[in-house]
């Protein structure tokens, strides 16, 4: 009797806990973080880009403004955070603090200090650059596009016991600690390069025309592949790969429309359709591995209906191998470990779609 007693207690509770995550769900979907700062395709732009470390941009931090704060909230922080800087724990750009509950927007420069722009009684901390308030993305010429999570958390505290000396990671804690709900912008940002790739079949607010959309998950596009042409490979190049990866689709990894790899150095562009190996229009000698999809070859953008936009990655590879030594039966993430291993510089195009 006890035994089934026990079950029972531990299904309640199972019960009552999923009851109040759906809760907390439903609160955090009606909290919503916005920006007037960023390019419609979700990038920063050069005013808010760093001045320092090799960047010249503005330093200018973006406004923000929010609602659907939840009830009981009695304060909001606001971080930025580099998830993908090579430092081997990110990198803090902005934590700013103690923002009074009855606070609904931050301006643009807010992160200089010297400027009082922020809320009266906020704090601003540490960032990783060493100084109190913004400092831009600057991430290293050729990497690809790191993506900044800009975080607006409403707090259950009206003050936490921090100072403007205060680390990036330490403010972290706390605001994760007296947190009630939070919302997020994935933001991203990429130096300029001389390794550029461009694409004629997309819109030119470089969102996907219905003729790259998939064919499938309820998704009725052509499912053609892009054309892409590319200027700028470095020198001692021996062999090109290109890959297209959706960062926002609701899988806990992304999602990977296409991987084309031992692609010849020569090469400089690949035609629409050329994710179609029946078509026999990639360059000779090139391998295309298996999307998420399941199949060989490219599978277009087709994300949930009604989501926000989805950003998708397109990067080309120029690699100190001329063979990648996979087949069209490798995955997208075991294709992607090779091609960063053997990665000289990348360049990447950020497209977008929503339905």
């Amino acid at each position: 009797m006890q035994k089934y007693v026990t079950w029972l207690m531990l299904i309640c509770m199972a019960l009552l806990v999923q009851g109040q995550e759906s809760s907390a769900m439903a609160q955090s979907s009606a909290f919503q973080l916005t920006s007037k700062s960023f390019n419609a395709d979700g990038t920063f732009k050069m005013e808010q880009v760093a001045n320092g470390f090799g960047c010249t941009g503005g330093n200018v931090s973006p406004d923000f403004s929010w609602t659907g704060a939840p009830e009981g909230t009695k304060s909001f922080g606001l971080s930025i955070y580099d998830m993908d800087a090579p430092t081997g724990s990110g990198f803090w750009h902005w934590a700013i603090f103690n923002i009074p509950a009855s606070t609904t927007s931050l301006p643009a420069g807010a992160g200089d200090p010297a400027k009082k722009l922020a809320p009266s009684g906020s704090v601003q901390g540490h960032n990783d650059a060493g100084i109190s308030g913004y400092f831009g993305p600057c991430p290293p010429q050729g990497d690809r596009p790191h993506r900044y999570q800009v975080t607006l958390f409403a707090l259950k505290t009206d003050k936490i016991p921090l100072d403007e000396s205060a680390a990036g990671a330490l403010i972290g804690f706390y605001l994760n600690g007296d947190m009630l709900a939070k919302t997020t912008i994935a933001a991203l940002y990429s130096q300029p390069s001389a390794f550029q790739l461009t694409s004629k079949s997309v819109n030119s607010d470089s969102t996907f025309k219905m003729e790259q959309v998939a064919n499938g998950f309820g998704c009725t596009g052509g499912n053609v592949s892009p054309d892409f042409s590319w200027a700028g490979v470095p020198d001692g190049t021996k062999s090109l790969a290109l890959t297209m990866y959706d960062m926002d689709a609701p899988t806990g990894s992304g999602f990977w429309h296409w991987m084309v790899f031992n692609m010849p150095p020569v090469t400089t562009s690949l035609p629409a359709g050329a994710g179609d190996p029946a078509k026999k229009l990639a360059p000779s000698g090139s391998v295309q591995s298996r999307n998420d999809a399941g199949i060989s070859g490219y599978f277009g953008p087709c994300p949930p209906q009604g989501d926000k936009p989805h950003h998708y990655l397109v990067t080309l590879f120029a690699l100190k191998t001329d063979k990648i030594s996979l087949d069209e039966s490798a995955a997208g993430a075991l294709t992607g470990f090779y091609l960063n291993a053997n990665a000289i510089s990348t360049t990447t195009l950020i497209l977008t779609y929503a339905r």
